[in-house]
């Protein structure tokens, strides 16, 4: 009896080490190894900005300029733009589910700032927007100016707020910012009148835009949109980099696909 106990106590230290010569094997693998031998490539992307990532109700299927750049990123890495799967994210989530390791990187109208450059790695910008603001068409309300002590609507997570809060200290005007969580009600806010501008970025305003609404004819704030990846992860970033910068034609003929020049 002894001899079969010291048997399978060896047995077990034995399965022990492999399991964690195993897991110190399976941690030492560099991110691309890492999505090779899982054969995907997961990245966050938006679902509710028409031409940068939007779901297609007709398909079940998320499209879009920024997806687009997704699938070309897949196939560098795996010769397969099929092997892609996109998480849809909010800018209140998509830091954090990077941080979780949900994505292996975020493409999703991400701007890249100073305080989230301390936080995550940003690739060369794949695309430059400003901010702008979304109004019904309203003669009184045909400039920038006319937004003095107006309510605007911003997203949560996003820089507009950072943004408008400078520009009433280079105007010397008063904003009364209110912020939500999703776009679509934002622009709903708009529509009944209860805010009386919706700020973001004009490139994610222009699939907005309606027969009842335009866009101010005034942008502020540069937004350099970036691949972001964790910090702690700098051969993934200089490898996301490089493709950014190999692969500038192929965005730019995105850019003129999906007209958001």
């Amino acid at each position: 009896m002894k001899i079969v106990l010291r048997s399978l106590f060896v047995l077990f230290i034995g399965l022990a080490f492999v399991a964690c010569d195993s897991a110190k094997d399976s941690n030492q693998l560099s991110t691309i190894e890492s999505i090779k031998i899982k054969d995907r490539l997961v990245i966050g992307v938006k679902d509710n900005v028409p031409s940068f990532g939007y779901l297609n109700k007709e398909t079940g299927k998320i499209d879009g300029f920024e997806i687009d750049i997704a699938k070309l990123l897949t196939k560098a890495i795996l010769g397969d733009e099929t092997k892609l799967v996109t998480i849809p994210v909010s800018d209140r989530t998509r830091g954090r589910m990077l941080d979780t390791k949900r994505v292996d990187a975020i493409i999703a109208t991400f701007s890249a700032t100073k305080l989230r450059e301390y936080i995550y790695t940003f690739s060369s910008p794949y695309y430059q927007n400003q901010i702008g603001c979304l109004v019904k068409k309203d003669p009184s309300i045909t400039s920038i100016e006319d937004l003095n002590n107006k309510i605007i609507g911003v997203s949560g997570g996003s820089t507009s707020k950072k943004a408008i809060d400078d520009l009433s200290l280079d105007l010397n005007m008063t904003f009364d910012i209110k912020t939500y969580q999703d776009y679509g009600w934002i622009k709903a806010e708009l529509i009944s009148g209860n805010i009386d501008a919706f700020c973001i970025d004009r490139a994610v305003l222009l699939g907005y835009v309606d027969e009842h609404t335009h866009i101010l004819d005034y942008g502020f704030s540069l937004e350099n949109y970036g691949i972001a990846t964790r910090k702690d992860d700098p051969e993934f970033a200089e490898f996301i980099d490089e493709f950014v910068k190999t692969h500038k034609s192929d965005i730019q003929n995105l850019i003129n696909k999906w007209n958001i020049k």
